[in-house]
């Protein structure tokens, strides 16, 4: 058995669509994997490893909820590497449904010098941002909104395709 637990894979499902999952549990004995979709028992011959981007897509979708199932683990891989890369310690990454929210404490600046230092900071994240774009090959041609959340307002930061 060459996967491990938790490996990202792609699980070829019997109707011939392509399913972004990870494997759940690895039985040695019987030679199987249980992926995190339905629980799928599958034999190794049937697992194919992703060795492109932690972000890659279904191929063919026919299934409502392979769709649906695929989009939130893709979010989920977003939202991760937002958290994992974030710069900044004082702002929280979360999600809230379909929208990636950066929240601080920090008060929006009045004085001109801090407004400068204030919109070289949302270039960082907007650049983070834009890293997890150049990753992520747009399948669903759906955005996921992304705001930062100051006390009392709200920035719309740049959306991120998938």
């Amino acid at each position: 058995m060459n996967f491990k637990k938790l490996t990202n894979v792609i699980y070829i499902t019997p109707k011939d669509d392509q399913v972004y999952t990870v494997i759940k549990e690895v039985n040695e004995i019987e030679a199987l994997y249980t992926l995190d979709f339905n629980d799928e028992l599958v034999p190794e011959n049937k697992v194919k490893l992703n060795t492109h981007s932690v972000f890659s897509v279904p191929s063919s979708m026919r299934d409502g909820h392979i769709a649906d199932y695929h989009y939130h683990q893709l979010v989920n891989h977003v939202l991760y590497y937002l958290k994992s890369n974030n710069p900044y310690p004082d702002i929280k990454v979360s999600r809230e449904s379909d929208i990636i929210c950066f929240e601080t404490t920090i008060e929006l600046p009045e004085i001109l010098e801090e407004k400068k230092y204030f919109h070289e900071e949302m270039d960082k994240l907007n650049a983070l941002i834009g890293q997890v774009n150049s990753q992520i090959k747009s399948r669903f041609n759906k955005h996921i909104e992304v705001i930062l959340k100051l006390p009392l307002h709200t920035h719309y930061l740049h959306a991120i395709r998938i």
